[in-house]
Parts: C-alpha cells; structure tokens; sequence
C-alpha cells in the first residue's frame, strides 16, 4: 500500500474493476480531510442531492436492484461515515450489492465507449445477471439502446444516432460479435461493449 496516501478498489461481484485497483488518491488528499470530499475531489464517485447516497463510481453506474456499499479499513460505512476524516493509511474499498436481500451477486456490465468523437457517452453500467439473458435482451432491457426493426442491429445509444462515417460496433468479453450474435446466451460477469467506431 502507498504511504502517499489512502487507496482504492471497485469491486463487483467480488472481481475488482480493471483500472480502479491500484488508483491512490495521493494528489487530492489534505490533512483532516473528510471521506466524502476525498470521494468528491478525485472524481472517483458521484452523489446525491442530499450528498448521502453514492450514485456513481470511476463512471459506473449500477441498475435500481443493486446499491454501492462503502467499505473503509475492512468495515462496512454509512452515510455519517462520510464526514469522518481519513489518514494516509486508509484503504477505501466500493462494491457493487443486491439493494435487498438476495442469493449471492451475479452481474453482467454493460459498457459504452464513445471513443474520441462522443466521450460524454462513455460510461459502464452493472446490472443483476438474469438466467437465459441474450445480447439482445441485455440491451432491450437497459432502457437506453434502440435496436433496428429486424433487432439484429444497434441504432442509438443514450440518444445518439451515428453520423453517416461512424457505427456502432459490439463486442463480448472484448472479442467481435456479429449480427447473427445477438442471440448470443450471456453468462455471469460478461462485459458488452458497444462502441462507437469509424465505417
């Protein structure tokens, strides 16, 4: 662990996200300050209005039957823990959870990549792995992709419509998929990414 200062994991599902582990929070840490501007100052989450609940983290977001749960030195966290202060040798850990009581996590993550031309897009999404889930019902289901009449095609992501020299590209666990892989069965943890690419 860094002595410059506290450090970060995301986990979900009990794997850690690639690119969170490791991420010290060093450049943003002050004597005396509290978790919740430490969180704020890095960017690494978004809250609330009412600044008690986490909405976002490392710009994933979680679907309505999951919850952040904060964790700090090994114990779980509330929201009136978010104004205590931390030291240098803080260790932050943010997980993804069922919001209710349920069997143990299973998620899937939906990941959107609006490359250079579209970076407001970029963002990933965690939802609750459902049995027999396909591609195209994962993307029905996001409430945020528009698919072409015959279904075997994305149209619009987050309201964006592709200009006439871009595409949408989708890909599984990081290999191509077709339009004939729409049917595809998904399994516990799979990452789709849709991305945006030059025709």
């Amino acid at each position: 662990m860094s002595v410059e200062g506290p450090s970060f994991s995301l986990l979900v599902g009990g794997n850690e996200l690639a690119a969170s582990s490791d991420r010290q929070l060093a450049a943003y840490y002050r004597e005396g300050i509290t978790l919740k501007e430490l969180l704020r100052s890095s960017a690494i989450a978004s809250f609330s209005n009412d600044s008690r609940r986490i909405l976002s983290v490392n710009s994933v977001s979680l679907k309505s039957e999951l919850e952040w749960q904060l964790e700090v030195n090994g114990h779980a966290a509330n929201a009136e823990d978010l104004d205590s202060q931390v030291d240098r040798q803080t260790l932050i850990v943010i997980s993804a959870q069922p919001a209710a009581e349920a069997d143990p996590l299973q998620t899937l993550i939906l990941a959107v990549d609006g490359g250079a031309g579209q970076p407001d897009l970029s963002h990933s999404y965690v939802m609750p792995f459902r049995q027999e889930s396909s591609v195209r019902a994962l993307l029905k289901s996001s409430g945020m992709v528009q698919l072409s009449e015959d279904k075997r095609s994305v149209v619009t992501v987050k309201e964006y419509t592709p200009l006439t020299s871009e595409t949408w590209q989708l890909q599984v666990n990081g290999k191509p998929l077709l339009a004939a892989g729409m049917d595809m069965k998904l399994r516990p943890q799979d990452v789709l990414k849709i991305s945006l690419v030059q025709r």
